[in-house]
Parts: C-alpha cells; structure tokens; sequence
C-alpha cells in the first residue's frame, strides 16, 4: 500500500495480491511471521523478517539490489540514522 499526500488529500495505492504469484504469497506468509515475531518481543528475528520483506517487495516492483539499498538508504536518513553525503560538506 502506498500513501500520497496532495494538496491536504489522501491517495492510497492497493496493489492487487495474487493468490497464485509465488511472491505475493511468500510476502504474505513473511508479513505473518513478522506479526508473531513482534507479538513475542522477539525484535531481532523481526528485522531478519523485514530484511526478507523488502527484498521480496523489491521483486515484485522490479527493483534491483542497487535500487532497494538506495531506498534503504534514503529512509535512514529520513529517520535520522545516517548523514546524508551533502550534510557532511556543511
């Protein structure tokens, strides 16, 4: 699911899941795994899962190994885990 803000309005994307694509299922089940993880407080296998997730997402959109690391990335600077490159040249 994809959530767009424009203009103050809410757009959100459903992808549709196929029952028979290999993926779509391998994602549901990992989703599940993570969801029993988390209820156990069991965080490490949880980041395993997610790890798992992203790279079965990035399957299905077509994504490369490349690609799915710089949105990795990306996102850990929005959270403020990493530097971006150009606030290290500040």
């Amino acid at each position: 699911m994809r959530t767009y803000s424009k203009e103050k309005a809410m757009y959100t994307q459903y992808f549709d899941f196929e029952k028979k694509n290999i993926l779509h299922k391998n994602l549901a089940e990992l989703s599940e795994k993570a969801h029993e993880a988390a209820s156990q407080d069991d965080y490490q296998k949880v980041r395993k899962i997610e790890e798992e997730i992203d790279r079965t997402a990035a399957k299905i959109w077509g994504l490369t190994d490349e690609e799915l690391a710089e949105i990795q990335k990306s996102l850990q600077e929005l959270q403020g885990e990493i530097y971006s490159d150009q606030e290290d040249e500040e």
